[in-house]
C-alpha cells in the first residue's frame, strides 16, 4: 500500500462529495420535471373532460329547444292552452 497524502486525500473526499451533491440534485430536478409533466398532462385531460361535458349540454339545450312540450294526456295540454297568460309569460318574450 502506498500511503496518501493527508491533502490528497482530502481533496478526493472533497470532490467525491460534490459528484455525490450533483448527482443528488440532477435527481431532484428530474423528479421535477417528471411531476411537472403529470400535472401538466392531468390539466390537459381534466379541460379536455370539461370541454366534452360542455359541448355535450350544448348539444342537449339545442335539441330540447327544437321539442314542444309534451303531456301524458291531451286533456293537460288543452287546459293549459286555455289559461290565461300571466306576468311571466310577458317578461319573457
Amino acid at each position: 500500500m502506498v500511503p496518501h497524502d493527508d491533502r490528497e486525500v482530502k481533496e478526493y473526499k472533497k470532490k467525491k462529495k460534490r459528484r455525490e451533491e450533483k448527482r443528488r440534485e440532477e435527481k431532484r430536478r428530474e423528479e421535477k420535471r417528471r411531476e411537472e409533466k403529470r400535472r401538466e398532462e392531468k390539466k390537459r385531460k381534466e379541460k379536455k373532460r370539461k370541454e366534452k361535458k360542455r359541448k355535450e349540454k350544448r348539444e342537449k339545450r339545442k335539441e330540447k329547444r327544437g321539442k314542444k312540450t309534451t303531456y301524458p294526456c291531451m286533456c293537460m295540454q288543452e287546459e293549459i292552452s286555455q289559461r290565461k297568460p300571466t306576468k311571466s309569460f310577458f317578461r319573457k318574450s
